[in-house]
C-alpha cells in the first residue's frame, strides 16, 4: 500500500486566514443543519476558495451556483450601490453546503475600477465562466483575470447594469429590426406628455 500524501499548504492558508482577517462564520437556523454560511472580504476570498479546493476532507466540492442582489439603503448618490455576491458550493461527501458571501460596492461609470474588482475562481471552477458573466453584466461587477467577458444579453459595449435598483425604468434607447435595410436599428426615446 502506498503512502497517503497530505499538504499543509492549505492548512497554512486556512492558518493565516483566520488570524489575519476578519471571517464570520455562520452557522444558523436559516442555513440548515448541514450548511455553512462564510461572509469575507474580497482580499481573502481567494484563499478561501483555494482552501476548499485544496483540503484532502472537503474532497469533491463543487460550485453550484452563484448569484448577487443589491442591498437596499436610503442611497442618495444613486451612481453607487452595495451589492452582496453569493457563492454556493457543494460538498458531495460530505453532503454539506458552503455559502461565501461578499460585500461588494460598485460605481457606474468609475474611474478607478481597480477598487471594485473582484477575483475570478473560473481557474479552480469551470462552472464559475457563465455565473461571473451573468454578475458582471447586471451588476457592474468587474472579476480581475477573466478570459471570458462578453456580454450575455445586453448590447455589446453597453454599460447599464439592469438589476441595479438605479437602472431606469424607461430605457433611452428603441431596438427593432427594420425589414428594408435587414439590420437591427436604435432610435433615442423622447418622452412626451
Amino acid at each position: 500500500m502506498g503512502k497517503k500524501v497530505t499538504s499543509t499548504l492549505p492548512k497554512l492558508f486556512f492558518k493565516y486566514i483566520s488570524i489575519n482577517s476578519p471571517v464570520v462564520f455562520m452557522e444558523n437556523k436559516t442555513f440548515g443543519i448541514h450548511n455553512l454560511a462564510i461572509m469575507t472580504t474580497k482580499k481573502n476570498f481567494l484563499y478561501i476558495v483555494l482552501h476548499l479546493t485544496l483540503t484532502s476532507t472537503l474532497k469533491y466540492i463543487q460550485l453550484v451556483d452563484m448569484f448577487a442582489y443589491e442591498i437596499a439603503q436610503n442611497n442618495t448618490d444613486i451612481k453607487k450601490s452595495n451589492v452582496i455576491i453569493v457563492y454556493n458550493f457543494s460538498s458531495l461527501q460530505e453532503e454539506r453546503k458552503y455559502y461565501i458571501l461578499i460585500e461588494q460596492t460598485t460605481e457606474v461609470l468609475s474611474k478607478n475600477f481597480n477598487n471594485y474588482w473582484n477575483n475570478t475562481i473560473e481557474n479552480y471552477y469551470s462552472a464559475a465562466n457563465w455565473l461571473e458573466r451573468e454578475i458582471s453584466e447586471f451588476y457592474n461587477i468587474i472579476f480581475q483575470n477573466k478570459k471570458d467577458i462578453r456580454n450575455l444579453m445586453l448590447q455589446y459595449g453597453d454599460s447599464s447594469s439592469p438589476m441595479l435598483k438605479s437602472f431606469p425604468t424607461v430605457g433611452i434607447k428603441e431596438y427593432y429590426f427594420n425589414v428594408l435595410n435587414q439590420t437591427i436599428t436604435q432610435n433615442y426615446l423622447e418622452l412626451t406628455n
